[in-house]
């Protein structure tokens, strides 16, 4: 594993992105994302100079609303107008 020179670890091998910092970063991608407690979020994408924030909640438990919200943060970093 690689880390930047502010402490960001990259892409780990077993394909989950890493952590640093109180960030996790996005594998194969430049993109990193903060994760609140029960679904707040803030994602940033360089590469697309997108910065999405995301205030909701998450009943305790539920992974599967973080998977679609994450799918949606690539969808909408990936968009072109």
């Amino acid at each position: 594993m690689a880390v930047l020179s502010f402490g960001r670890e990259r892409d780990r091998r077993d394909g989950r992105g890493g952590y640093g910092y109180q960030w996790w970063t996005v594998p194969q991608s430049d993109a990193y994302y903060a994760a609140g407690l029960q679904g707040q979020y803030i994602y940033v994408d360089p590469k697309t100079k997108t910065v999405i924030v995301k205030l909701s909640y998450f009943p305790p438990g539920d992974f599967a609303a973080g998977e679609e919200t994450m799918a949606f943060f690539e969808a909408t970093s990936a968009w072109k107008p």
